[in-house]
């Protein structure tokens, strides 16, 4: 389909549906657009970081929207209009403190005089499809129909766009069509009837080859005569595609042939012939040589069959024959990567047929057996950094897989692209509601810190332009959704506030600390925040306790190190299901003191550099087992009967041990005595073996606060 037959489709979308993100960029990202307003690709970054920022979900408009069956009372928050006008007053306004201007309309801030020509294209492009939509409510003639398109297509492409030709020629047709009826040229038709015609003739217009121009041309199996190809395939040239079905039915026409009827038979022969007439260099047909089942041979159709004879003279002797066809017919492998598209000879004579080194890497394996698939760990060899981050500590603890993956440069992650479903969100997500509670709680610790801005009325008016705010970016749903939403996040905030005054803390206000430790392995750099009171320290965040534990024992051992030892760090933590602030109490079970500190510490910097040299994975409970294998004899709890149990679980079939070591790795060759991984999981346990869960309470007695304690060895 040709350049200008997809806008032409891509316009009706828009205007038939709700003008979601992916229908209306389809629109602005056709090249003729693009050219028209001298714009290159680049454009689009900008655009979608605008729509990203503005929260722009569907609908041209609230009236647009409302064309689409939405009642309800959501304004143009989620709109293209909303997306406009937010970014225009931002590049025309300079950043400010974010307040309702123009038409009650926000600005968006971080944008700059660079970014006019991306937001003016976007405003004036969609302003057409937005003029044109609000005329698409009233029903009108064919022909007023087609004018409508026509003069849309012009403002988006220009006037002399060459992309045109082929829309306008379909819109120019469908119009006489319709004169050349009696009541066709009076009669109003909905603007959906008409699209769908439109849609039907658009999609069986051919595009343009690129003939004349080196590049490779994909068409039917059509004569193409005059064209100076230097090359012809054919493709597939098997009995399933070109074959003659017995006529069905009772066609009499079919059946009785008379002097000057069609024969689809030789249809056949004359179209193989026209393709093999436009080479001028070489002509190679393909087919299926040998059965898929049973690898037997498969006999050419007739027509090929007839062609092959030809060419090699039937004349000829046998020696003859067999000469022509050694140079004619060759047996290619059904697939790239066969070891015999490398090997001299092998399918054509005098050369090596294969040239894609990954075809040659696969071909080169295939066929072998490897039952263990790594039979032993090796270290790689990395510089270890001077430095080691507070996040390091953390992320050790938990994703001790993240230092591997980072020194070979591959992401663990896989994105999902979610889709563009054009749906209004009724909900809040804990990612986006963790977003709010910290703004909030910025906020509330901003208006409370100035003596000049005490006053109950400025922090309301400053929470209130905040939601303002909120509602306008899209971050929360639309109308009482969105309320719930924020008044979710204000209550988890006064919840939070609330636990820890209890505790004793004289407020939630974290105060940051900077670190710098000297170790005999390296140097402890950050920073950490935190509340305190003389034996307890503290901290509040909204994601989970999981989250939050090894955080909680970091900041102890780096406390201790420095002299200041507490007996307990209390972390006001979420939980999700409940949806309420849970206390929680991370200990060591025997009391730190800077000695063992530092220890633990510089044991800490050691499991980090052992985890940037191999892929420190748990395998389930295997390592769980390796370290309590000595106070237990029973063989259900040992480390091999641990690793089999998860290697032949459902769980492996996606777990990350798979991606590294295959599907039957073995135990002797992960967790072998001394093994890289195996000594990096005992000495990481050394350092800090927990937190792990204690049910009771230690240091404090408050009856009305369930706290769950964690345990540090």
């Amino acid at each position: 389909v040709s350049e200008g037959a997809r806008l032409l489709s891509a316009v009706l979308e828009v205007m038939g549906s709700r003008a979601s993100r992916t229908s209306v960029m389809n629109v602005l990202a056709v090249e003729a657009v693009l050219s028209n307003l001298s714009l290159t690709r680049e454009v689009f970054d900008i655009w979608n970081q605008i729509l990203d920022r503005t929260g722009m979900k569907w609908g041209l408009d609230a009236s647009h929207r409302a064309q689409q069956g939405l009642i309800a009372a959501a304004g143009e928050t989620y709109t293209w209009l909303s997306a406009v006008q937010q970014s225009l007053l931002g590049v025309l306004l300079p950043d400010a403190k974010p307040v309702a201007e123009l038409g009650g309309v926000i600005p968006l801030d971080d944008l700059d005089t660079a970014d006019v020509d991306a937001v003016a294209a976007l405003s004036y492009l969609l302003s057409l499809l937005m003029d044109c939509e609000v005329q698409t409510r009233v029903q009108r003639t064919v022909a007023e129909w087609c004018s409508l398109l026509e003069e849309l297509l012009v403002e988006l492409c220009g006037l002399n766009s060459d992309a045109l030709v082929e829309p306008l020629k379909v819109l120019r047709s469908l119009r006489a069509s319709s004169q050349l009826i009696g009541s066709g040229s009076t009669t109003a038709v909905p603007f959906d009837e008409f699209a769908s015609i439109v849609v039907e003739r658009v999609e069986a217009t051919p595009g343009r080859q690129p003939l004349r121009t080196g590049a490779v041309t994909a068409t039917s199996f059509v004569p193409l005569r005059s064209v100076p190809f230097r090359v012809v395939c054919i493709l597939g040239y098997d009995d399933a595609v070109v074959s003659v079905k017995e006529l069905e039915g009772d066609d009499l026409t079919g059946r009785q042939r008379f002097i000057g009827t069609s024969d689809s038979r030789i249809d056949t022969r004359r179209a193989f012939l026209d393709a093999m007439l436009a080479a001028s260099d070489r002509f190679i047909i393909t087919c299926i040589g040998k059965s898929i089942k049973n690898n037997a041979p498969v006999p050419f159709i007739t027509p090929l069959a007839e062609f092959v004879d030809m060419c090699l003279d039937a004349d000829s002797s046998t020696d003859e024959v067999k000469a022509k066809m050694s140079r004619l017919v060759f047996d290619h492998p059904r697939h790239a990567m066969s070891s015999n598209n490398f090997i001299m000879d092998k399918v054509v004579p005098g050369m090596v047929w294969g040239h894609n080194g990954a075809s040659f890497t696969a071909g080169s394996v295939i066929g072998t057996t490897n039952t263990s698939q790594i039979s032993k760990v090796t270290p790689f060899s990395v510089e270890h950094p001077e430095v080691v981050t507070i996040e390091d500590l953390i992320n050790v603890l938990d994703f001790p897989e993240d230092f591997f993956f980072k020194t070979v440069g591959v992401s663990k992650w896989v994105d999902k692209v979610q889709a563009d479903t054009a749906l209004l969100p009724i909900d809040i997500d804990v990612r986006r509601l963790r977003e709010l509670w910290n703004e909030l709680r910025d906020l509330s610790e901003a208006t409370s810190s100035s003596p000049s801005r005490s006053s109950k009325k400025f922090k309301s008016d400053e929470t209130s332009a905040w939601q303002t705010l909120k509602k306008e970016r899209g971050a929360v749903p639309v109308g009482i959704l969105g309320d719930d939403a924020l008044d979710s996040a204000q209550s988890l905030i006064d919840e939070a506030e609330a636990l820890v005054k209890q505790w004793g803390f004289p407020t939630m206000v974290e105060t940051e600390h900077e670190v710098s430790l000297q170790l005999p392995n390296g140097v402890v750099e950050g920073s950490v925040s935190y509340f305190e009171t003389e034996q307890l320290v503290g901290f509040a965040s909204l994601y989970g306790v999981e989250r939050l534990r090894s955080r909680a024992a970091i900041l102890l051992l780096i406390l201790a190190a420095q002299g200041k030892v507490k007996h307990s760090a209390i972390l006001f933590g979420y939980d999700r299901k409940a949806n309420v602030i849970k206390v929680n109490n991370v200990f060591f079970e025997k009391e730190l003191i800077q000695k063992d500190a530092l220890r633990r510490l510089a044991g800490l910097i050691d499991a980090i550099h052992m985890a940037r040299t191999i892929p420190a994975v748990e395998f389930g409970g295997t390592v769980n087992a390796i370290v309590a294998a000595d106070a237990s004899d029973d063989e259900e709890k040992s480390p091999e009967f641990a690793f089999e149990k998860f290697v032949t679980s459902d769980d492996y079939g996606t777990a990350l041990e798979r991606r590294l070591f295959g599907e039957e790795p073995k135990f002797s060759a992960v967790f072998a005595v001394d093994s890289p991984i195996r000594n990096f999981w005992l000495n990481l346990k050394g350092a800090m073996n927990g937190p792990n869960h204690k049910r009771g309470m230690r240091f404090h007695e408050v009856t009305n606060i369930k706290v769950s304690d964690y345990i540090v060895k």
